[in-house]
């Protein structure tokens, strides 16, 4: 169900009354392997700030998280069209997210330290020079131990 609430949502993502036929965002949904060494980065830079025990406790509540999907905006040279591509950047990740409460699915979105973390490009496979990370979307409902 959730997969087709997911594919429901990236649909809606899209911006059907674009005009300029211009849709710069991507959605790099993650595999269970990059999920892993992502909630890892995330463990590691909160310990750097928190506690070991509140860094192991946030661990523990991510690795329970299903769906992940890093969602990014083309970089662009011109300073006033690379605001305006954010905006609808984030318009998308917006028409995306209500998607998925229309079908039940929870989700979050995530803005901290890791979106600028250079591991996290890495990990996802994003070329930090062409994209930037505006954010992490989780969605799903949490498998509960």
């Amino acid at each position: 169900m959730q997969e087709a609430a997911l594919a429901r949502a990236m649909e809606a993502a899209r911006d059907p009354l674009n005009v300029l036929d211009s849709e710069p965002w991507s959605y790099y949904r993650l595999d269970e392997e990059t999920i892993s060494a992502v909630v890892w980065l995330y463990a590691r830079l909160l310990e750097e700030e928190m506690s070991p025990q509140e860094a192991r406790a946030a661990h523990e509540q991510w690795r329970a998280i299903p769906g992940w999907v890093v969602v990014t905006c083309a970089r662009l040279d011109d300073a006033a069209k690379m605001e305006r591509a954010v905006e609808d950047c984030l318009t998308s990740v917006q028409r995306a997210t209500l998607s998925l409460w229309s079908d039940n699915v929870p989700n979050n979105w995530v803005t901290d330290m890791i979106t600028e973390h250079p591991e996290l490009y890495a990990l996802v496979g994003i070329d930090e020079d062409e994209e930037k990370v505006l954010g992490i979307m989780w969605y799903g409902h949490p498998e509960r131990g």
